[in-house]
């Protein structure tokens, strides 16, 4: 069970924040200084120490701590602007680690920044992250990991795709108050180990590893509220487990998936060139409609993730 004022300074009241409305610009005389310390994708260490001694870089990374606030509790996202969108990508990408940097430590388990676009490959068929798709994700956390979740997910859009592909998140605190009201049968349950599949590359995969691969949906063990979901990385586990999956457990999910479904849930946005969204993936569950990529190699939809934690 998870204590009501664990709650209160998480939830959406009233009427749903706009994303479009309460997005903040990085202020353009920021940015001048601090746009050149990636070279061909990668982070050039001896550009970026430089650039990290600079009074420009630290001024960036103090400004971006001033948005932690927002993303710790409600609303628990934040959507920034890059105005200057004739920047490259690797100055854009320059910015978006530099503002990271400013939010905390930046996780290393896929790269401090993975790209996140179609590689072809089908998630269903082959235990790889859906972020290497084009399908649509269904609401999650990012991380099946039981050892790791990060705090923060942020995504920067490089290239849009044609259609689709839209970004949308809900908040997991309201849907622990509804269920409380509407399905309080399964609270403790959802509060419950529950295993996963075992998707980060390099980790083993056997049985025993995904079998103790397993933690609660629910849980503030730490002191901090968090919700931990993928249906099918949850059922994928339990298969491949053969283990039998109990009907109250799907009746549960089904009582999440209900609660996303709702439009009155929802906060949708589609994400523009040098825009930047940071969530917050204890409490805020997000999803990704499917989208359709330009034939042009150099239009293909690309985002870049980081993970974060406080």
């Amino acid at each position: 069970m998870i204590s009501p004022e664990k709650l209160d300074d998480l939830v959406w009241g009233g009427t749903l924040p706009e994303i479009e409305k309460s997005a903040i610009s990085v202020p353009v005389e920021l940015t001048a200084g601090c746009s050149n310390f990636i070279k061909d994708g990668k982070i050039d260490n001896k550009q970026f120490n430089d650039a990290n001694e600079s009074s420009d870089f630290k001024a960036l990374m103090e400004w971006a701590n001033t948005i932690k606030p927002i993303i710790e509790s409600s609303p628990g996202f934040s959507l920034l602007k890059i105005s200057d969108v004739e920047l490259s990508n690797d100055q854009l990408k320059s910015l978006y680690y530099a503002i990271s940097l400013g939010l905390g430590k930046l996780n290393n388990r896929y790269g401090e920044l993975f790209e996140v676009k179609d590689r072809n490959l089908d998630y269903k068929k082959e235990a790889v992250p859906v972020s290497k798709t084009n399908a649509s994700t269904g609401f999650h956390t990012d991380s099946t990991s039981a050892q790791y979740s990060p705090d923060i997910v942020g995504l920067l859009c490089l290239q849009p795709g044609k259609t689709g592909g839209e970004s949308i998140i809900s908040n997991t605190a309201n849907l622990y108050q509804w269920l409380e009201t509407k399905h309080p049968e399964f609270i403790e349950l959802l509060c419950q180990n529950i295993i996963r599949d075992v998707i980060t590359p390099g980790s083993k995969t056997d049985i025993e590893t995904i079998k103790s691969n397993s933690f609660p949906i629910f849980s503030d063990q730490t002191g901090v509220f968090k919700f931990r979901y993928m249906r099918y990385w949850i059922l994928s586990g339990h298969k491949r487990c053969n283990m039998e999956i109990s009907e109250n457990l799907i009746s549960a999910m089904d009582a999440i998936d209900d609660f996303f479904h709702h439009k009155e849930n929802q906060l949708t946005y589609f994400m523009k060139r040098g825009d930047i969204l940071f969530i917050n993936n204890n409490f805020i569950c997000h999803s990704r409609t499917e989208y359709t990529d330009y034939e042009e190699v150099s239009k293909k939809r690309t985002l870049v993730r980081t993970w974060i934690n406080i």
